[in-house]
């Protein structure tokens, strides 16, 4: 994943953004098994939270 810049409302400034992911396994409304990734970006300098991103994927394969 190449770097991304957004505003620090920390730092009040642009700045590189580290981006990490977790992942959770849920069914939807219509039961479906889905999987659930979240990015979540924090501030290089200061380490403050900046904002996260989910992103729904359907997936045959996924066994609860």
């Amino acid at each position: 994943m190449e770097s991304q810049t957004d505003h620090c409302p920390h730092c009040r400034a642009n700045r590189t953004l580290i981006c990490t992911q977790s992942v959770r396994k849920e069914t939807d409304q219509t039961g479906k098994k889905v999987r659930i990734r979240t990015l979540s970006f924090h501030c290089e300098v200061c380490g403050g939270f900046v904002r996260s991103e989910d992103r729904v994927e359907i997936d045959k394969k996924i066994g609860f």
